[in-house]
């Protein structure tokens, strides 16, 4: 569709599945995010299902099979299920570089863990290593995301439609919850969400910088500054920090 075409509740749905799915979530955070946004997914069956192709349909009543088994459906109609999950397809064969660069970095983390000789993996434009004490994740400006006492665990997960098990490998961390410590799971998308929201918080700082520069040659601006206090010296009186 054309922009002008798409009316506010498609942008709301296709905004929800972008914050769903960006991050590698699958229906579970499409459901959260529905939530959280009060957007009823009961008419996406409807929507989506005529639309899709025949192997959309057999992989995502699988995974609602499966869904349903282990009791992790979220209680969605098979069909609204199904729904989710084709969108879920469609998003990441429509942003094949974004799936990849999430499987890219999570083979990186994990060799890295598991050696934690200090080799240094180059991955979505990061350099990412293990020590003994933290996984180091180095972003494009320079700066650094630590996660302490990183340790790489292992676990089978059995089909509930009975086709062999697999195994899964994951990293958890040392982080500080109120006066203690306690230990988290992560996956690659918690790594990206990491990623994406501290290069936008670098690009919002050099802007930031570059704006207050920039008005300090307006000759009145610069006059009225001077008149406050040394702490409070600065033209930007808002900014809004989103990916």
């Amino acid at each position: 569709k054309r922009r002008e075409d798409v009316n506010e509740s498609e942008r709301q749905m296709g905004k929800v599945c972008i914050l769903a799915f960006g991050f590698g979530g699958g229906v579970a955070a499409l459901v959260n995010m529905a939530i959280a946004y009060q957007m009823d997914l009961e008419p996406l069956a409807a929507v989506v299902l005529p639309t899709a192709t025949t192997e959309q349909l057999e992989k995502a009543n699988t995974m609602w099979e499966r869904a349903f088994l282990k009791g992790e459906d979220f209680e969605l109609a098979r069909d609204v299920y199904m729904a989710c999950d084709v969108m879920k397809q469609a998003f990441r064969t429509a942003n094949p570089a974004i799936n990849k660069m999430r499987y890219d970095l999570n083979t990186a983390i994990l060799e890295a863990v598991a050696d934690k000789n200090g080799t240094v993996y180059n991955v979505a434009r990061c350099q990412v290593w293990c020590n003994a004490s933290f996984l180091v994740i180095q972003l494009p400006s320079g700066r650094r995301l630590l996660y302490a006492a990183p340790q790489l665990k292992q676990e089978e997960i059995e089909d509930p439609l009975g086709g062999k098990t697999w195994k899964s490998r994951y990293v958890t961390y040392a982080t500080v919850r109120g006066r203690s410590w306690r230990r988290e799971r992560a996956w690659s998308g918690l790594f990206v969400e990491n990623i994406v929201q501290a290069i936008a918080n670098d690009v919002l700082r050099a802007a930031m910088l570059r704006v207050h520069d920039d008005t300090l040659t307006v000759p009145a601006i610069k006059a009225y500054l001077d008149t406050l206090d040394p702490y409070a010296r600065t033209p930007i009186c808002l900014h809004v920090h989103d990916e």
